[in-house]
């Protein structure tokens, strides 16, 4: 993967991983549904457009590609059902928290990063793949391994 390609992944998941995180510590259905909008419209709701949120969003609409804002979507609207974290084993697993596939699952391959997406009590992941999309997809506590820290390669 380039520099320029490894810069994009990190920004794109930094992204994702603040949102997530935020909007599951807020639980206002006002905002999940600003977002939403936003996401299902790829335009910034007038309502969130100058706040952080609104930014976050506007880099995360204009750095995805339409199917990836509504995977983006699908993922924010299970975020009510969601736990927000859980302990399984020796692993401690919480939503919003950097995560990288250990091994092959679904559509993610080894060593692919993503964020906790949900915890219902099925553990879910948005993953960064090979082709510069993201997947929702549920994964196994021992396909991945956390990482706890605000940074990943």
């Amino acid at each position: 993967m380039s520099a320029v390609a490894t810069d994009q992944r990190r920004k794109i998941l930094h992204h994702l991983k603040a949102l997530v995180w935020c909007l599951h510590q807020m639980q206002t259905r006002y905002d999940l549904n600003l977002v939403m909008y936003s996401l299902d419209h790829h335009e910034i709701h007038p309502e969130i457009r100058d706040s952080n949120l609104g930014d976050n969003l506007a880099y995360l609409i204009d750095h995805l590609e339409p199917e990836d804002q509504t995977r983006l979507s699908e993922t924010v609207r299970r975020l009510p059902e969601s736990i927000g974290s859980m302990d399984i084993m020796d692993n401690h697993f919480e939503v919003g928290h950097y995560l990288q596939a250990k091994r092959r699952f679904g559509p993610v391959a080894e060593g692919h990063y993503g964020i906790i997406a949900s915890i219902t009590p099925q553990l879910r992941g948005l993953f960064y793949l090979e082709d510069g999309h993201i997947a929702n997809v549920p994964f196994d506590p021992s396909a991945v391994r956390c990482i706890f820290g605000t940074y990943i390669v």
